[in-house]
């Protein structure tokens, strides 16, 4: 049986010093706490699948990389783990700066 909406809506509170920026950060952007949430979790959203994407773009890279090197046992072989350690590692600081 599936949630109704009032089932999952769940309750967080805000101290009064975060209520009252948010409604003045609202007011300066001409929309509504709610509107800054949506915006919020838009960005998170797209932030997160973004990266996703990153990795997956450098998996792939990484792979034919990998291909390469041991068909051609240049300094040879390498674990894929080490390849996909680093080019995980590459790919979180490449987003992190990306999104500084």
């Amino acid at each position: 049986m599936g949630n109704t909406r009032s089932e999952q809506k769940r309750n967080h509170k805000l101290s009064k010093q975060a209520l009252k920026k948010a409604e003045i950060l609202a007011a300066r952007r001409e929309t509504s706490i709610s509107g800054l949430l949506a915006h919020e979790i838009e960005r998170l959203v797209g932030n997160e699948e973004a990266y996703e994407t990153s990795e997956r773009q450098a998996m792939a890279l990484l792979e034919r990389a990998f291909t390469w090197v041991n068909e051609f046992e240049l300094d040879g072989p390498i674990s894929k783990e080490s390849a996909r350690l680093v080019v995980s590692t590459y790919t979180h600081l490449v987003h992190r700066h990306d999104t500084s």
